[in-house]
């Protein structure tokens, strides 16, 4: 279990065009275009990764709300009988394993 608390939502992802990196923020930019806290950067020395640099940003700056999501999705499969997807993965099994990523971040 991962101890302390997180920097809450919502995060933003920004590009830094004198830096060339994308930071990871948790408030958008004053008007001196300083931010309350760089939460994470991501950068690329490889210009051909720049676009995986952007999406690896954007996922980084959505964890708070994938996080929310899941926790409502783990209360939903709570309320049902287990079932089979089309996948075949049992939906207890699949709420186990939510149950456990979620579990670290309480």
């Amino acid at each position: 279990m991962i101890v302390g608390k997180s920097t809450p939502g919502p995060w933003y992802a920004t590009y830094d065009n004198t830096n060339e990196e994308y930071d990871i923020t948790n408030s958008k930019a004053d008007e001196n275009g300083e931010y309350e806290k760089i939460i994470a950067t991501v950068w690329s020395d490889r210009p051909s990764l720049k676009e995986t640099a952007e999406l690896d940003a954007k996922l980084i700056a959505a964890a708070p709300e994938l996080l929310d999501a899941l926790r409502r999705a783990i209360n939903a499969l709570n309320c049902v009988k287990n079932f089979t997807t089309s996948e075949g993965i049992k939906s207890y099994a699949l709420l186990s394993e939510l149950d456990k990523l979620v579990n670290q971040f309480k």
